[in-house]
């Protein structure tokens, strides 16, 4: 990564930080509390984008044979470029909500 990029990178995790810190301590209003939960959900949806049918089902409380046809279904997103069987975690989640 060139030191530009860095740069780039760098900043917008001290802005995201800031803003979480914020949050944290109850100084944002409704807006910038919104703005605030987007930056922490894009974080960690991307720590794990995705989970296998066996770890979707057994969060789920379903067999993995029901998990499977969920994702055949479209209920559970498949989760694109894996070499297993896996769905997307936000799609997992809105299916748990």
């Amino acid at each position: 990564m060139s030191v530009a990029g860095e740069f780039e990178h760098a900043e917008r995790v001290v802005e995201d930080v800031a803003l979480l810190r914020d949050m944290a301590a109850g100084k944002l209003d409704e807006h910038r509390g919104r703005e605030a939960a987007e930056v922490l959900l894009k974080h960690r949806q991307s720590g794990l984008p995705s989970v296998s049918v066996a770890v979707a089902a057994r969060l789920l409380d379903v067999s993995r044979t029901t998990a499977e046809a969920w994702r055949s279904a479209g209920v559970l997103t498949p989760a694109v470029k894996r070499r297993r069987r896996e769905v997307t975690v936000g799609s997992l989640v809105r299916l748990l909500a």
